[in-house]
């Protein structure tokens, strides 16, 4: 049954992609950066992107698993 989470996970993990990137394109971060850095803006994007797509759908399925344990 691990790897049915598993498999979720990573599905959960795609599909979180574009809606924390939606979420990361109202944040103004030129307000954090100076100005002239965007690269850096952009790498912090990106991590900031993975970095909550994969808490987001690791808490998915941490839930997932504990209701899964609680009924068997």
């Amino acid at each position: 049954m691990d790897n049915y989470f598993l498999i979720i996970e990573v599905i959960l993990f795609f599909v979180f992609i574009p809606m924390v990137y939606n979420i990361a394109q109202a944040i103004d971060l030129s307000r954090v950066f100076k100005k002239g850095y965007t690269r850096e803006i952009k790498v912090f994007l990106v991590l900031f992107i993975i970095i909550f797509s994969y808490l987001a759908s690791h808490a998915i399925v941490y839930i997932l698993e504990l209701s899964y344990n609680v009924i068997n």
